[in-house]
Order: structure tokens, then C-alpha cells, then sequence
């Protein structure tokens, strides 16, 4: 006999079950993206996305793989090589299948992971800003004029 009541344990399950499959899936895309980059077998990627934006974008491509050097031999993304995005992802996975779940472990390892992210954001920021001081004013009112192009074109 079913009563056309909800049960509260499987609507909890379901609601967990949902929440970690988006977690699963926005881990699964950050880690993609970073092999799909070009991770390599045990050291950092060949190409890193140095989350810059639009900054980034304008440079031309010449600046962009010199700081793209320069940023795969930054300890902060040696320190993020695949054998660390695998540690990482293997840790989620592992807290999110732990009965009882624990947010707190969680929390950590999503930060964590946000903090190694921010490290190799940092050192592409000081790459660029060096890049910047090193060019003349003619370069850099043309990084200026392409990074207006792609606003106008609607790439930010």
C-alpha cells in the first residue's frame, strides 16, 4: 500500500543525488577543459588558459604563447600537473560518496582546489602585467585598440 504522500527519505536522496551529479558535472568540466588544454601525462598542461579575459584575448598571439611559457614553467602550474587534478577529483569524488555526506569536507576540497586555480591565476596576472611594462606606448595602444575591437565586436 503506497499513500499519495511523499516519502521524506527518498525526496532527500533524490535532492542529494541531484546536487552531487551537478557537482560531478562542474568538476568533470573543469577538469575536461584542463585536459582538453593539453594536460600532460604527469607535468603541467602545453596550453594554459591564464584566465585573464578579455585582457588575455587582445594580446597578440606571439604575447600570449610567451606568457603561456612562462606561466607552464611557474611553480604554480607545476604544482597543478595531472597527478594533482587527478588527486583533486579523486578526493571530491570520494566526499561525495562518504556516508554521511560531509559539507565541511567538501567545502575544504572545493577550496582546495579553488586555491591551486588561484595560484596560476595570480602568476598569469604578474606575466601579463610584466608583458604590459615591457611594451612601448605604440604596442600598447595597440593592445588598447584590439581590446576595444573585441568589446565592439562583442567578445566580452
Amino acid at each position: 500500500m503506497t499513500s499519495g504522500a511523499p516519502n521524506p527519505i527518498r525526496r532527500r536522496f533524490r535532492i542529494l543525488l541531484v546536487a552531487s551529479l551537478a557537482l560531478n558535472v562542474a568538476v568533470a568540466g573543469l577538469v575536461g577543459g584542463y585536459f582538453l588544454r593539453g594536460g600532460g601525462a604527469g607535468g603541467p598542461p602545453r596550453t594554459i588558459d591564464f584566465a585573464v579575459g578579455p585582457l588575455g584575448q587582445a594580446l597578440s598571439r606571439e604575447d600570449r604563447r610567451e606568457i603561456g611559457q612562462a606561466l607552464r614553467d611557474a611553480p604554480a602550474a607545476q604544482a597543478l600537473s595531472r597527478d594533482e587534478m587527478r588527486r583533486l577529483r579523486s578526493a571530491l569524488a570520494d566526499i561525495l560518496v562518504a556516508e554521511p555526506f560531509d559539507r565541511s569536507a567538501l567545502q575544504a576540497a572545493m577550496a582546495d582546489m579553488r586555491g591551486q586555480f588561484s595560484a596560476v591565476q595570480d602568476a598569469a596576472t604578474e606575466l601579463l602585467l610584466d608583458r604590459v611594462e615591457q611594451m612601448t606606448p605604440a604596442q600598447r595602444q595597440g593592445y588598447a585598440d584590439a581590446l576595444n575591437r573585441r568589446r565592439s565586436e562583442g567578445h566580452d
